[in-house]
C-alpha cells in the first residue's frame, strides 16, 4: 500500500505558534504511514525540521512562491496540501492540488484597519478553492461565511504528550516564586500591561517575572524596565529549549489582547503549571478558573493583580491547579488525536 503524501506550506518568516505546529506535525507524522513534506519561510524552523523532507523558501514574490509550491506538488506527487496560516491560504486559487486544507490558526480579531474588511473577504474567497477548512475552536465558526461553513472542521491544537513525574512545588518561605511567559513580543500580547502591573504591585524580592521571546516590541519592554529600575523582571529573549524554561517556572501567564488556541499554554500545562490567561478565542477550552488557573479580562489591572497574588501566596493552589493542568492536556490535547483527525480529511 502506497503511503499518502502530504505537503504543509507555511509562509511566516519568524518562529511562533504556527511554526511550532509545523514542527509538531513533522515529528508526529514521522511515526505514521504518511509521508510529510514541508515548504517553510522561517529559517529557524527549517533548520530543525527532519532532513530531506523540507524546502526552504527564500525571498520570493507571490508568483515565485506559487510556482515553487506547484513544482513541489508535482515533484513529490502530493495527495494533500495543508495551507498553514492566512498568508498561504490566500494563494489557494492558484495551487494545483485537489485536496487543499486551509488551516487557520488566528482569529479575525488580529486584523486591523482596512484588513478588518478585506481580510475576511479574501479568506472566504480563497476557501472556495479548498476542500476543507480547519479552525481551532467552535466560536470561530462565525468567521467563515455561510456558503463555506459546510467545509469547517474543528480540530483543537495538540502537543506530543510526555509522561512526567509529579511536579515538585518549592517552599515559598525559602525560594523565589517565578511567573513566566513564552510569547512573541508584539503589541497584542499584553506584555507592557503585565510589566506595568508587576512594577506597580509586585516589587517583591520573592516573586519574579521571566519573559521568553523576541519581536518588534522588545525595545519598548527594555525601555520600561530601564525607567523603573526593577530587579525582579527578566527578559530572556528568544529561547530554543522551551521545556527547560517552563520547568523552572511556578506559574505560566499569557496576558494577550486576543488569542486563538495557543500552543504555549498546552506546553505549560504539560509540565504541570497553573495558568493565568486572558479569556479570548478557544482559551476557555484549555483553562478552567479555580480548577487549572484563572481566566481574566484583558487590561483589567484588578483581575490580573488578584490572580497573581492568589497563586503567589497559595502553595497548595499552585500544586492542585498544576496537577489539573497536566491531566487536562493528557486527556484532551495529545497530538495523536489531532493527527488522526487530519488524516481523515
Amino acid at each position: 500500500m502506497l503511503k499518502e503524501k502530504v505537503l504543509i506550506v507555511d509562509l511566516t518568516s519568524f518562529f511562533g505558534g504556527g511554526q511550532r505546529f509545523v514542527l509538531s506535525l513533522a515529528t508526529a507524522f514521522h511515526q505514521t504511514d504518511v509521508e510529510l513534506y514541508s515548504i517553510v519561510k522561517c529559517k529557524q524552523l527549517y533548520d530543525i525540521l527532519p532532513e530531506n523532507t523540507s524546502y526552504f523558501l527564500e525571498a520570493e514574490g507571490k508568483l515565485g512562491t506559487i510556482r515553487i509550491i506547484n513544482e513541489q506538488i508535482k515533484l513529490k506527487r502530493i495527495d494533500k496540501i495543508i495551507l498553514n496560516g492566512n498568508a498561504v491560504i490566500y494563494l489557494a486559487p492558484f495551487i494545483r492540488c485537489k485536496n487543499k486544507i486551509a488551516y487557520k490558526h488566528t482569529s479575525n480579531n488580529a486584523f486591523s484597519g482596512m484588513r478588518r474588511i478585506l481580510g475576511p473577504l479574501l479568506l472566504n474567497f480563497s476557501y472556495l478553492f479548498c476542500r476543507h477548512i480547519v479552525l481551532l475552536y467552535n466560536k470561530s465558526r462565525h468567521e467563515v461565511f455561510s456558503f463555506n461553513r459546510s467545509k469547517v472542521n474543528i480540530i483543537y491544537n495538540g502537543i506530543s504528550i510526555k509522561k512526567k513525574p509529579a511536579r515538585v512545588i518549592r517552599n515559598m518561605s525559602t525560594e523565589k516564586i517565578i511567573f513566566g511567559v513564552v510569547s512573541r513580543v508584539e503589541a497584542n500580547k499584553g506584555l507592557e500591561w503585565l510589566i506595568k502591573v508587576f512594577i506597580e504591585k509586585f516589587n517583591n524580592n520573592k516573586l519574579e517575572l521571566h519573559i521568553a521571546g523576541d519581536g518588534p516590541h522588545m525595545g519598548i519592554l527594555k525601555e520600561m524596565l530601564a525607567r523603573s529600575n526593577v530587579k525582579n523582571i527578566v527578559l530572556k529573549g528568544f529561547i530554543h529549549e522551551v521545556d527547560r524554561f517552563l520547568e523552572q517556572l511556578d506559574v505560566f501567564i499569557l496576558p494577550s489582547r486576543f488569542e486563538s488556541f495557543p500552543l504555549s499554554i498546552l506546553e505549560a500545562m504539560s509540565v504541570g503549571l497553573p495558568i493565568i490567561v486572558t479569556a479570548s478565542g478557544g482559551v476557555s477550552v484549555m483553562v478552567k478558573t479555580n480548577y487549572s488557573g484563572f481566566l481574566i479580562n484583558y487590561n483589567d489591572d484588578c483581575s490580573l493583580f488578584q490572580a497573581i497574588e492568589s497563586l503567589f501566596e497559595d502553595t497548595e493552589a499552585r500544586l492542585v491547579f498544576g496537577q489539573n493542568s497536566m491531566k487536562l492536556v493528557q486527556d484532551k490535547f495529545d497530538i495523536a488525536i489531532q493527527i488522526s483527525k487530519i488524516k481523515q480529511l
